[in-house]
């Protein structure tokens, strides 16, 4: 019986998407954010060690910097170092769906890959004050999908791994959480569409509408 569910908290609560924070500034070419996505999340992965806590964004800023065309290098520089300013929109049918489970009683909490720099905002996102407990990644030196992120979670929040459910847009993490015996769930947004545990646990939101 599901008791306790952790939430990851970009592509979940907040919009974490990369694209969308270029496009805000300026960079539209497909091609210009394929480069981009690449040297941050898919080639050379310079957002790795911001979340593991290796690198600071200003590190990781400086090193696409080296990557990028003259063009690109002041919008990627402001993206890395300024994403979550003004702060992302929400995503509003998970948090109606955060609401009604912490009215039902379950226990809530945050597991997320991000720099340490969350802190000094994460209380800002709505609804985060109906979490139990909170775990930025960098602040641990581990990051998700490793099992022992997980491992750590549960011995931090005093969880035991069948109660508890892990919900996150990424099915790497996801399969990591279930590694260790959680119940994962992969969420993708989906405009509109209400979320439930059904839905959840059915896979509905595996793929974006």
């Amino acid at each position: 019986m599901i008791k306790n569910i952790i939430f990851d908290l970009g592509g979940v609560l907040i919009i974490f998407n990369m694209d969308y924070f270029l496009k805000k500034r300026g960079v539209t070419d497909e091609a210009d954010l394929k480069l981009v996505r690449d040297i941050l999340f898919y080639k050379e992965k310079l957002w790795l060690p911001i979340d593991s806590g290796e690198w600071t964004e200003e590190k990781a800023a400086e090193e696409a910097e080296k990557l990028l065309p003259e063009r690109l290098k002041e919008p990627v520089r402001d993206a890395i170092l300024n994403w979550n300013k003004p702060m992302p929109e929400i995503i509003p049918e998970m948090h109606e769906f955060i609401r009604q489970a912490y009215s039902d009683g379950y226990n809530l909490y945050i597991l997320s890959n991000a720099p340490s720099s969350t802190n000094d905002y994460i209380y800002d996102v709505p609804d985060v004050d109906l979490m139990k407990g909170i775990i930025i990644s960098a602040d641990i030196k581990m990051a998700k999908p490793d099992p022992e992120i997980f491992k750590f979670a549960l011995n931090k929040f005093g969880l035991k791994a069948d109660e508890t459910m892990f919900i996150d847009d990424n099915p790497m993490n996801i399969e990591g959480a279930r590694s260790v015996g959680i119940t994962g769930a992969v969420y993708r947004w989906k405009k509109g569409v209400p979320v439930t545990m059904e839905g959840l646990l059915s896979g509905e939101f595996r793929i974006n509408a």
